[in-house]
């Protein structure tokens, strides 16, 4: 009996630690971008954080901030057009995400990038907006592939149901 408390309290110590560490970098990571605005990795991990936190709006203006001395930034683009786009705010999304699709994003890239953090579902949510815009567009059969190459990057825009 009290090699199994000693083992729980040896378990929970660890966990202590590593939250605590998990933590640390959070802080860090925020005060590396106050301290030099121009360190867009630290930037852009506190706006990634901001977003997943519900804090979305502040972290698209941090990316868009980046965007600014970085226009081809991949993650910075993914984050402001996809959540742009969640966001219903069109006039800022549609440029971004064509962008992406277009002229940024090709296979070598997304195989590359899409399992750092979320980045799988941000490439296959961009490629359905695009498709969407397509749509809207009335380019039915662009609209179409481009759905479809989402489905087979991440099935996380099979629930939605905008064309």
């Amino acid at each position: 009996m009290g090699q199994m408390i000693v083992g729980i309290i040896v378990v929970l110590i660890f966990f202590g630690i590593i939250y605590a560490f998990r933590g640390l970098n959070e802080k860090v990571d925020e005060y590396k971008a106050k301290r030099n605005p121009n360190d867009y990795k630290s930037l852009l991990k506190v706006a990634y954080r901001n977003i997943y936190n519900g804090e979305i709006n502040k972290g698209v203006e941090q990316c868009e901030e980046i965007l600014k001395n970085e226009p081809n930034n991949i993650v910075a683009n993914l984050l402001v057009g996809v959540f742009n786009y969640k966001l219903e705010n069109y006039e800022k999304a549609n440029p971004v995400i064509t962008k992406l699709v277009i002229r940024l994003l090709d296979d070598d890239l997304i195989m590359k990038l899409r399992f750092e953090d979320d980045n799988e579902a941000l490439f296959a949510l961009s490629y359905y907006y695009y498709g969407h815009i397509c749509h809207l567009d009335e380019n039915y059969q662009e609209a179409k592939k481009w759905k479809m190459k989402s489905f087979s990057i991440n099935t996380i825009a099979k629930d939605f149901n905008l064309y």
